[in-house]
C-alpha cells in the first residue's frame, strides 16, 4: 500500500507532505528548507549512477510535457539571471552572459568558433570552413536592407551589391556592374 509522512491519506506510494531531506547525516539540516526537498549529494533521471549535482539521462523539457530534442523550452525561458524580477520572453529565450558554439570559452555576447548558415531554406547547406552563408539580403548599419549586400553608415548609402551583381557606391539602386 501507500506509505504517507506527514499525510493522512497518502495519493502515492511514497507521499511526503513537508520538507524532506535525504542523505543527510543525522541532525543535518540545510538553511532555510521550507515546504521542499533537499538532497546531500548527487541527483540521478533516468540513470543510477549520477557523476554530477544533476545527471538527466533522456530529454528534458521546460514548459512541454514531450520533449523533442535533449533540452526544450516551451513558452520563454532565462539562464544566467541572478534576480526572480527579468521576465523572459514570450517565446524565446534569454540568456545573460556570453553564449559560445563551437567553444566553451565565449568573450563576447555569441562567439562562434566555425562556420554559420543563416537561411529559412536551404536545408542542407555547409558554411564553409570558418566562414559565413546568409540567405537574403544583409545589412550592415541598416535594420532593412534593400539589396542583396548594403553598407548604410550614419544611415546613407555608401556601399550596394544588388542580387544581379551591380555594384553602387552613393547609391541604393544601381544600373550598371
Amino acid at each position: 500500500g501507500n506509505v504517507g509522512i506527514g499525510a493522512v491519506s497518502p495519493g502515492a506510494l511514497l507521499h511526503v507532505a513537508g520538507n524532506a531531506m535525504i542523505g543527510y547525516a543525522s541532525g543535518g539540516t540545510p538553511a532555510s528548507l521550507t515546504n521542499g526537498l533537499a538532497v546531500s549529494g548527487n541527483v540521478g533521471i533516468g540513470t543510477t549512477g549520477p557523476g554530477s549535482a544533476l545527471t538527466v539521462i533522456g530529454n528534458v523539457g521546460i514548459g512541454t510535457s514531450a520533449a523533442g530534442a535533449a533540452l526544450q523550452v516551451n513558452g520563454g525561458g532565462l539562464f544566467g539571471w541572478g534576480t526572480a524580477s527579468v521576465t523572459g520572453p514570450a517565446n524565446g529565450l534569454g540568456i545573460f552572459g556570453n553564449v559560445g558554439i563551437g567553444t566553451t570559452s565565449p568573450n563576447s555576447k555569441l562567439s562562434v568558433i566555425g562556420g554559420g548558415v543563416f537561411t529559412n531554406t536551404w536545408g542542407g547547406a555547409i558554411a564553409p570552413t570558418a566562414g559565413l552563408i546568409v540567405e537574403g539580403n544583409t545589412g550592415i548599419g541598416v535594420s532593412a536592407p534593400v539589396q542583396q549586400f548594403q553598407v548604410n553608415p550614419n544611415g546613407s548609402s555608401s556601399f550596394v551589391v544588388t542580387s544581379s551583381g551591380s555594384v553602387g557606391i552613393g547609391r541604393t539602386s544601381p544600373g550598371v556592374k
